[in-house]
């Protein structure tokens, strides 16, 4: 692993944090109240900021929305010294099935030219930490995934009635 792989995994849960307490403070709701698209921005604003810690003194581009010809734009991009690829797929409160589309998306990419990682938001109950939906990945997966990031916070939500928890996953394919 390298060590921009966890950096830019911890800007991302930094990243939540932020906005789950803004969020809270302005709406009465959490991390998943906020779009997906709308994240994953500040993600990639919030990278950008830390680049010179993340990436060194390499030359580093931002895309967004890029289509790489692997089935659909990826969410998030950046060009390391004009030649080498980081692509991140995003996936907040959603299906295992939809990370599984994210997860086949990104293992079109080649791993040599591409570092390839996945990022789920996940709502777990607080009570019932284990998610079914990380047991599906790991047995559907068409490529191995090693996981580089988990940690979890408390969070708001109109969505259920017990507390959760958002548990920010980071897998690189």
């Amino acid at each position: 692993m390298h060590e921009y792989e966890m950096k830019i995994a911890e800007a991302i849960y930094q990243t939540a944090i932020k906005y789950d307490r803004d969020l809270s403070q302005e709406a009465d709701e959490g991390i998943f109240f906020m779009p997906e698209l709308a994240f994953v921005f500040q993600c990639g604003l919030e990278i950008m900021r830390k680049r010179n810690s993340i990436f060194g003194n390499s030359k580093v581009e931002w895309l967004r929305e890029i289509n790489l010809g692997n089935g659909g734009p990826c969410d998030l991009a950046f060009i390391i010294n004009d030649s080498h690829k980081i692509v991140l797929e995003f996936k907040l409160r959603n299906t295992s099935t939809s990370y599984l589309r994210d997860i086949e998306k990104l293992s079109k990419l080649s791993p040599v030219s591409h570092t390839r990682l996945f990022c789920a938001l996940i709502d777990v109950f607080q009570e019932q930490p284990q998610d079914g939906r990380l047991v599906y990945l790991n047995t559907h997966s068409p490529t191995p995934l090693k996981k580089i990031f988990c940690s979890s916070f408390p969070t708001k939500t109109s969505y259920y009635q017990k507390p959760i928890s958002c548990q920010v996953m980071v897998w690189k394919l």
